[in-house]
């Protein structure tokens, strides 16, 4: 014999050697050339529980499978008012969903410490859970499954129930009571947040008048009928089949109310307790819901459900659904397509159609279509519509279009181009040729093109979605933004950037490092970079070296017919007594173009040609320095190679780097250790022979 004691207990059965341990769920290998083995442990008990006051309870394992949600939609929250319909086989008419606090005084009942905490757990509350489960039936109970070798059973019972109650999380307060499955006993009424999820272990707490406190009352469904679309008496007296106190139930000894209808024109009448339909109430099956309550008792209830039929041709008018772009456009093709007449598919030959509550972007055509009209807000907009029986004018139905109306997508993305400074130009041909509007090209017939900000002489043309750059505009790079919005809907827009790269004047020379013997000659040729919108003077000046330069060319003349036209600058070169290799610069400068330096070297013919050939490269004869200046050059042997190169500054050395490949640099030089002004740096190169180049330049410091 197994005592029921709602602590846990295992139970194994061991056969021919075999042992399984006891767990809540046991899955083992099972061997199916044996006979299986099942049982269920748990207890009967009956159907409704009195608490003694006048209430009786349903029990919690008939409303098991229904969630919170499902049950909110028929059940009224304040533990007052009864239910009303089914869901799905389940009745729920007339019952009273018992919030939190109810369910909590109805668990007090058998153990007090729920009162104390809304969650309790431990041995010293088995009795009272005990005594729960000897009037509730559990919602699961342990068992014993498995097969002849091994057989593990669970012993506990589990009751779980929704409350009418939810907290301002959303979610519902459920009750649950469990003893066994290996756990301490415990009770639960704590919100719970699956409001949404069936369990076939979860039922309702639910809870009507049993009559033991008062009087026995009885409220039965009643049902009707009336010919459209006249008026008329659908039931003479819901009252005529219902009782108090085993009797006739009265208008003398009960009050009558209504609680629901599914159609206005469906109305009870509670001094006599008929139901009427009025005038035109459309043909089908509606419900009247109403509730007889005790006159001396009044909380003494009983509610019922009167069926009522309008007979005649059906006219039902169901919502529809559709889309749009704020451009406009049809949204609902018909509104009749899902509208029914008799059965059938509802038509203009056998119905009229009417706007009953009309919207300013929809419009309901003669034909059933529901269009948008252009410039329509986006959001959802709705349209309520008529339908009536050609035949019968009051015989009616309406529903409700819904049409959502959405932006087109519309994106603007950046551009980068570039134009000549001097004659200008077109930078990008059309800022929209890779912008999108409704996922395709945007063009100047679907979205409207403005200027947002811009640089001096750098334009857009919103005809075209050109930009453009004015003649003579200063180089640089420069930004545009500019907007494109739908034409429809002027509101929905986006912007971009336009990148300008205006490529400035400049001189095109032949050669900006020559190198030529002392006391020669030599040449070079000069062009500008763009045609020039005017004539260009450019003047040529000597600016500083160690080598003198003569020239007979002053300045250069450009004009937009010969900018591209090489002009040559000739020039000689002064023979000194040292050995030395020396430099001298020439500057072209005109307005509005940057500075250009020609270097010239003079290659000293009186050293020996077995002596090497020195360059400084950096930094150039004439420049302008300061801060860390980069100081390096280079040397060809030819005869040997280079063994070392010495930086001096002012004939002061500063620096020895050795190198047998030609190339020296000289750590970074500080131009701070000299004053402002012109200074001499020179490179000495020694080869394996012995025998040095050199090479000497002036710089202009300026810190």
């Amino acid at each position: 014999m197994l005592r029921r004691n709602f602590t846990p207990v295992w139970l194994t059965l061991v056969a021919l050697g075999a042992t399984a341990c006891g767990s809540d769920v046991t899955q083992p290998t099972l061997d199916r050339t044996h006979s299986q083995v099942t049982a269920a442990i748990g207890t009967t008990v009956s159907a409704d529980v009195s608490d003694g006051h006048g209430t009786a309870w349903r029990q919690l394992t008939e409303t098991t499978g229904l969630t919170w949600n499902q049950v909110a939609q028929l059940c009224p929250r304040d533990g007052i008012n009864p239910c009303w319909g089914s869901i799905s086989t389940i009745d729920l008419s007339g019952w009273v969903w018992a919030t939190d606090e109810q369910t909590v005084q109805l668990i007090a009942k058998y153990e007090p410490g729920i009162l104390a905490s809304r969650s309790i757990s431990g041995a010293q509350y088995a009795n009272g859970i005990a005594a729960f489960f000897g009037a509730f039936q559990p919602t699961t109970v342990g068992g014993c499954s498995g097969f002849s070798y091994v057989v593990t059973c669970s012993f506990g019972s589990h009751v779980s129930g929704w409350t009418a109650t939810s907290d301002s999380y959303g979610s519902a307060v459920s009750g649950t009571i469990q003893s066994g499955f290996n756990t301490l006993p415990f009770i639960r009424v704590v919100p719970d947040a699956s409001v949404a999820v069936p369990s076939a272990l979860r039922g309702l707490f639910l809870w009507r008048a049993d009559g033991t406190g008062g009087t026995a009352i009885v409220a039965n469904n009643d049902s009707g009928s009336v010919d459209a679309p006249y008026a008329g008496v659908a039931v003479a007296n819901v009252l005529a089949n219902d009782l108090l106190a085993g009797g006739p139930a009265s208008v003398d000894n009960v009050t009558l109310s209504q609680l629901s209808t599914t159609h206005a024109g469906i109305t009870l009448n509670t001094t006599d307790g008929a139901v009427r339909a009025a005038a035109g109430t459309r043909v089908g099956v509606d419900t009247l819901r109403y509730r007889i309550c005790e006159t001396a008792r009044p909380a003494n209830c009983a509610s019922a459900s009167v069926t009522v039929t309008i007979a005649g041709n059906r006219v039902d008018a169901n919502d529809d659904n559709g889309a749009s772009k704020t451009g406009g456009g049809i949204a609902v093709t018909n509104v009749l397509a899902n509208d029914t007449f008799a059965g059938a598919q509802a038509t203009l030959l056998n119905v009229t159609l009417n706007t009953t509550l009309p919207d300013a972007s929809l419009v309901l055509q003669s034909d059933g279509a529901v269009s948008v009209v252009a410039g329509a807000t986006t959001g959802v907009h709705r349209l309520s519509y008529e339908i009536c029986e050609r035949a019968s004018p009051t015989n009616c139905d309406q529903a409700i279009a819904s049409v959502t109306v959405s932006a087109y997508s519309i994106d603007a993305v950046n551009d980068q181009g570039s134009a000549p400074s001097a004659p200008g130009g077109t930078a990008v041909s059309s800022v929209l040729s890779n912008d999108t509007f409704d996922n395709s090209t945007a063009t100047l017939a679907n979205v409207q093109l403005s200027l947002v900000s811009s640089a001096a002489g750098v334009s857009l043309d919103v005809s075209d979605g050109s930009v453009d750059v004015a003649p003579g505009t200063p180089g640089g790079t420069v930004y545009l933004v500019y907007r494109i919005c739908e034409i429809a809907s002027p509101a929905n827009c986006d912007q971009a950037s336009v990148t300008v790269t205006i490529t400035p004047q400049a001189y095109v020379i032949s050669n900006d490092r020559p190198r030529v013997s002392e006391g020669y000659a030599g040449s070079f040729t000069v062009t500008l970079l763009q045609a020039p919108s005017g004539t260009v003077t450019t003047a040529l000046s000597y600016l500083a070296g160690t080598m003198p330069i003569s020239t007979t060319t002053a300045s250069l003349s450009f004009t937009p017919a010969n900018w591209n036209t090489p002009q040559t600058v000739a020039f000689l070169t002064t023979r000194d007594s040292d050995k030395d290799d020396n430099a001298g610069t020439f500057q072209l400068t005109s307005p509005g173009i940057a500075t250009r330096y020609i270097v010239v070297s003079g290659l000293d013919t009186d050293r020996k040609r077995t002596n090497p050939v020195t360059m400084i490269q950096a930094p150039y004869n004439g420049e302008t320095v300061s801060g860390l200046v980069n100081f390096w050059g280079t040397a060809t042997d030819s005869d040997g190679y280079t063994v070392d190169g010495k930086f001096y500054v002012d004939g002061v050395r500063i620096a020895t780097v050795a190198s047998s490949v030609g190339t020296f640099r000289a750590p970074a030089w500080s131009s701070t250790t000299v004053a402002n002004g012109w200074h001499t740096l020179e490179l000495r190169v020694t080869d394996n022979g012995g025998n040095d180049g050199r090479m000497l330049i002036k710089v202009f410091v300026r810190n």
